[in-house]
C-alpha cells in the first residue's frame, strides 16, 4: 500500500521553515507559560500557608560597640542579647547563641542577624568592666568589636510596605493598643538618617518619617 502526498505549499521548503517556526513558537510560549504557573503557584502556597511574613528587608539601628575597660558587666550583655534576639541554646530561627563560660560570654550570630554569621566573639569579664574581646575562632585580642544592633522594623515586597505580626489579648480594644508608629508606612525613629537599607544611625526612637528612599 503506497500514500501519496500531494506537494504544495506545506510540502514545500518555505512551508515546512513555517511550520517548523510555528511549532517551534508553541513550544517556547508552553515553557515560558508552565515556568510562571509554577513559580507563582508556590508563591500563592506559601502565602496561604502563612508564610507571608518572610522575605523581608530589615532596617537595623547602629550596631553596638564594645571595648575592653568599659564598664559593662556578663549579666548587662546576656540581657541586652536575649533583647536583640540571641538564645542561649542552639534554635535555627534565632539571630544568634550566646553562651557563658565563667567571667567569659561567647557569640555566635547566625546567618539571621545583621552579621550574617560572621563577626563570632569571646567576650571576657573583670569585676564590673570587660577584660578582654577576641575573636571567638582564635586571634589576637581586639581594641574594640560591634555586637548585634536592634532590629527597627521589616519591610516588604516591592512596594516596600512595612508590616508587624501584631498580638492582641481578650478584650482588648484594638484601636487604642496598636501604636501610631505601627499604623503609618512612613514611620520610623525620629533624627535618625538612613545609610543604607541595612543600617540606620540615631538615637532613641519615636515617630517621624524617613529620609530618602530605601532600596
Amino acid at each position: 500500500m503506497r500514500i501519496r502526498i500531494q506537494k504544495g505549499f506545506w510540502t514545500s521548503k518555505y512551508g515546512l521553515i513555517l511550520l517548523g517556526s510555528v511549532f517551534g513558537c508553541i513550544i517556547i510560549a508552553a515553557s515560558i507559560f508552565g515556568y510562571y504557573y509554577v513559580k507563582y503557584g508556590h508563591m500563592i502556597d506559601a502565602r496561604l500557608s502563612g508564610n507571608i511574613l518572610q522575605n523581608t528587608t530589615q532596617i537595623f539601628s547602629a550596631p553596638v560597640e564594645i571595648s575592653p575597660a568599659e564598664t559593662f558587666t556578663a549579666n548587662e550583655l546576656t540581657t541586652y542579647l536575649q533583647r536583640v534576639g540571641y538564645r542561649p541554646e542552639a534554635d535555627d530561627s534565632a539571630l544568634g547563641q550566646y553562651t557563658v563560660n565563667g567571667n567569659t560570654v561567647d557569640i555566635r550570630p547566625s546567618k539571621l542577624s545583621y552579621f550574617a554569621g560572621s563577626n563570632a566573639l569571646s567576650v571576657q569579664f573583670g569585676a564590673k568592666t570587660i577584660r578582654a574581646i577576641r575573636p571567638l575562632g582564635g586571634g589576637a585580642e581586639m581594641a574594640s568589636a560591634e555586637i548585634e544592633p536592634e532590629l527597627i522594623t521589616n519591610l516588604f515586597d516591592s512596594a516596600r510596605e512595612k508590616r508587624r505580626a501584631a498580638f492582641f489579648p481578650r478584650k482588648t480594644n484594638v484601636s487604642s493598643s496598636i501604636p501610631a508608629s505601627t499604623l503609618s508606612a512612613s514611620s520610623a525613629p525620629r533624627g535618625m538618617t538612613c545609610g543604607t537599607a541595612r543600617t540606620c544611625k540615631g538615637p532613641a526612637p519615636s515617630p517621624c518619617r524617613w529620609r530618602g528612599r530605601i532600596s
